[in-house]
């Protein structure tokens, strides 16, 4: 989406294995489409009770994406350290 561009490699079933890819801008205020919603409870679903569906790439720089860029993880971590990457990776295409 837009100068963002991420090349994702999957294992033989299709699940992603990895992510790499060049971040130019990021999106705020975006609303969740329903199939996206339900593609995060899908990958929450596939981990722990405690997981979420998170995004392998954050959905400020890749809405929209779907399974393919989501996995189960751990909540906690969700909301904080991994936000804290993506917020710095905001601040970096800021600066």
């Amino acid at each position: 989406m837009g100068n963002n561009s991420v090349v994702y490699t999957l294992d033989a079933n299709g699940d992603t294995l990895s992510a790499s890819g060049n971040l130019q801008e990021y999106f705020s205020g975006g609303v969740r489409s329903s199939a996206e919603v339900q593609a995060q409870s899908n990958a929450a679903a596939t981990g722990l009770v405690t997981d979420q569906g998170g995004h392998i790439v954050g959905y400020r720089f890749l809405p929209e994406q779907g399974d393919i860029n989501l996995f189960p993880q751990d909540g906690n971590f969700n909301m904080s350290a991994f936000k804290t990457i993506e917020n710095d990776y905001a601040r970096y295409i800021d600066q």
